[in-house]
């Protein structure tokens, strides 16, 4: 991936970029993000879609490269496990930058949906 494409998506807020075996991040953050997403994760500390409680990541249902304003505020977080953040709130999207205005609504569908196999005797 080119430098400038790099410098692009991390001015346009991309959480994370990968380019040349390296990660490089946003530190755009404010500084009180990362207390705020590890209080989240406590009071919220399973995945709302898999409900596994390792590898877990916040998700902004708002990401913070569309709209700062929103980064601390509580009701814009979700907790989800890596996978799932990805798959549901980013729509596998490599760079993070597709997001999932009904996130909520698929969630309670698919619980709703959800049918758990009988295991076999």
């Amino acid at each position: 991936m080119p430098d400038w494409l790099v410098r692009v998506m991390l001015k346009m807020g991309a959480r994370e970029v990968v380019a040349r075996g390296h990660t490089l991040r946003d530190e755009g953050r404010s500084p009180g993000w990362t207390k705020l997403r590890n209080q989240f994760v406590k009071a919220n500390p399973f995945c709302i879609v898999c409900h596994v409680r390792d590898d877990l990541d916040v998700h902004h249902r708002v990401p913070f490269h569309v709209d700062r304003t929103l980064e601390l505020v509580w009701d814009n977080l979700r907790t989800m496990c890596r996978k799932c953040h990805w798959v549901w709130g980013h729509f596998a999207d490599p760079h993070w930058l597709l997001y999932n205005l009904n996130l909520d609504q698929q969630v309670e569908q698919f619980h709703q949906n959800a049918i758990i196999a009988p295991r076999s005797v």
